[in-house]
Protein backbone atom coordinates (compact mmCIF):
# COMPACT_ATOMS: atom_id res chain seq x y z
CA UNK A 1 0.00 0.00 0.00
CA UNK A 2 1.38 3.44 -1.18
CA UNK A 3 2.26 5.85 1.70
CA UNK A 4 -0.20 8.76 0.88
CA UNK A 5 -3.08 6.17 0.31
CA UNK A 6 -1.97 4.78 4.18
CA UNK A 7 -1.92 8.71 5.71
CA UNK A 8 -5.09 9.11 4.06
CA UNK A 9 -7.07 6.09 5.80
CA UNK A 10 -5.04 7.10 8.91
CA UNK A 11 -6.05 9.94 8.50
CA UNK A 12 -10.21 8.66 7.70
CA UNK A 13 -9.61 6.58 11.19
CA UNK A 14 -8.69 10.13 12.87
CA UNK A 15 -11.38 11.65 11.81
CA UNK A 16 -13.92 8.27 12.94
CA UNK A 17 -12.44 8.90 16.72
CA UNK A 18 -12.13 12.37 16.96
CA UNK A 19 -15.46 12.76 18.71
CA UNK A 20 -13.75 9.85 21.64
CA UNK A 21 -10.79 12.20 21.10
CA UNK A 22 -12.98 15.33 21.87
CA UNK A 23 -15.22 13.99 24.53
CA UNK A 24 -12.65 12.44 27.08
CA UNK A 25 -9.88 14.91 26.34
CA UNK A 26 -7.35 12.01 24.82
CA UNK A 27 -5.48 11.96 21.81
CA UNK A 28 -4.62 8.56 20.28
CA UNK A 29 -1.41 7.91 19.35
CA UNK A 30 -0.68 7.60 15.55
CA UNK A 31 0.63 3.88 16.00
CA UNK A 32 -2.33 2.54 18.20
CA UNK A 33 -4.48 4.18 14.62
CA UNK A 34 -2.14 2.13 12.71
CA UNK A 35 -3.03 -1.02 14.86
CA UNK A 36 -6.50 -0.33 14.94
CA UNK A 37 -6.49 -0.13 11.00
CA UNK A 38 -4.61 -3.25 11.24
CA UNK A 39 -7.06 -4.99 12.83
CA UNK A 40 -9.79 -3.62 10.01
CA UNK A 41 -8.21 -4.58 6.97
CA UNK A 42 -7.09 -8.61 8.50
CA UNK A 43 -3.51 -7.72 8.43
CA UNK A 44 -2.42 -9.06 12.26
CA UNK A 45 -1.14 -12.02 13.08
CA UNK A 46 -2.91 -14.87 13.47
CA UNK A 47 -3.40 -16.82 16.21
CA UNK A 48 -4.45 -19.92 16.61
CA UNK A 49 -6.81 -20.90 18.68
CA UNK A 50 -5.21 -24.13 20.66
CA UNK A 51 -1.89 -21.29 20.91
CA UNK A 52 -1.69 -20.39 24.50
CA UNK A 53 -0.33 -16.96 25.51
Amino acid sequence: MGNSVRKQELNRLREAFSVIESNYSVKIPTAELGYIHNILTFETELIEQDQQF
